[in-house]
């Protein structure tokens, strides 16, 4: 029970971006609550699987290639290639998260295009964003000191917003 009260209050998050997506395309929204509703869900299950599937390659991406070196007997040729190539597949995965959001949210019809201009700008600043948010709070950033634990909310909510804001400007 606890897990669908989680997935219908995250997808209240997506409720929010199919709005803002149908202002950023210029249309107003006209499918029935019911819809909306339905198409956030689905967009929440999506990302959140593209999301772990990104941290688990980021996170246990070398132990994983390690492991399946070993067994297989590949060598260090395959572990070296895979710490290479997770990053190229991380991104091919973000990009693709910006694109079903710019494919679904929005109330228009249109042809699935993997890679557009929208999701792939959207990548790079979110990237970029990221690392730049990450140096900021690494070397300048005492909101641990300052605030306690609240301090890791708040690193989350700014991150949040950083977020949301390069999946408008990769919207519009």
């Amino acid at each position: 029970f606890g897990a669908l009260v989680a997935l219908w209050s995250s997808s209240a998050a997506l409720v929010a971006i199919i709005g803002a997506t149908n202002r950023s395309y210029d249309v107003t929204e006209a499918r029935p609550w019911w819809k909306q509703r339905l198409t956030a869900i689905l967009l929440t299950i999506g990302l959140a699987l593209f999301i772990l599937v990104s941290a688990t390659l980021v996170v246990a991406g070398p132990e994983l290639a390690s492991w399946v070196a070993s067994r297989v007997g590949l060598g260090a040729a395959f572990e070296w290639s895979w710490k290479i190539l997770q990053w190229p597949v991380i991104f091919a995965l973000i990009v693709t998260g910006f694109a079903l959001v710019y494919y679904f949210a929005p109330n228009v019809e249109q042809d699935f295009i993997w890679l557009t201009p929208g999701s792939l700008v959207a990548a790079l600043l979110w990237i970029a964003g990221s690392l730049g948010l990450r140096f900021y709070i690494v070397n300048f950033g005492s909101y641990n000191e300052t605030y306690g634990a609240i301090g890791g909310v708040m690193v989350l909510l700014l991150w949040l917003y950083v977020s949301g804001l390069v999946l408008f400007v990769g919207a519009e």
